[in-house]
């Protein structure tokens, strides 16, 4: 979104959420925009403004978590992590695409790898929750939330190139020699190319 177009935006989303109020993607997009513009406070109000009868009380549960969290609320971190670690839950392999960046950008660098590791290990992959249901990205667009503005302090940690290396995208950038933008983004903390390669010729060919 353009600097300076927030209200704008938000004027918009308003208008067409009076003639659609059951409208999902509206409802879903306006709290998006909110959250990835570092209004998170609002994002949260959002969260708790009514919503469509189709949105599940367990994915707002969620991103109240994540949204309480960033905005540093008493021991919300500490109820993220604890959730997190819980013995049974689904949290990281279904949200960890989300979980895993906003752990980053609060400074939990070893339990945000951890969480896309276990999250995005070995496939088959299970569907990650994006959004209220109908929202599941699939295995094969699941990596661009890792380029996203949101994980940009994730990919500040040499462990990132690791990560993309094992995902088989270091392969993948070098066939097609395009490298991502967060190559150069990063040059001045960690050789990206560097670890990204050796990660990716450590992967086992699928026979």
């Amino acid at each position: 979104m353009a600097a300076g177009r927030a209200g704008e935006s938000d004027a918009l989303f308003r208008r067409a959420r009076a003639s659609w109020p059951e409208h999902i993607l509206l409802w879903f997009y306006h709290y998006w925009v909110l959250l990835n513009s570092e209004r998170v406070e609002e994002a949260e109000r959002h969260l708790q403004s009514p919503r469509p009868a189709t949105v599940e009380d367990p994915w707002i549960q969620i991103q109240l978590s994540i949204t309480q969290a960033v905005r540093g609320a008493p021991r919300a971190v500490d109820r993220l992590l604890q959730e997190i670690e819980r013995p049974g839950t689904d949290l990281v392999s279904r949200y960890g695409l989300q979980i895993g960046p906003v752990l980053a950008r609060l400074g939990y660098f070893d339990q945000a790898f951890t969480v896309l590791d276990t999250g995005l290990g070995p496939p088959p992959w299970r569907s990650h929750v994006w959004g209220p249901a109908p929202f599941r990205v699939r295995p094969g667009a699941a990596t661009a939330a890792l380029f996203s503005p949101a994980a940009r302090e994730l990919r500040s940690d040499l462990r990132f190139a690791t990560l993309c290396g094992r995902l088989g995208l270091g392969s993948f950038w070098t066939e097609c020699s395009t490298w991502p933008d967060c190559a150069a983004e990063v040059r001045g903390i960690y050789a990206f190319h560097s670890h990204c390669s050796t990660a990716a010729s450590l992967v086992p060919e699928i026979s």
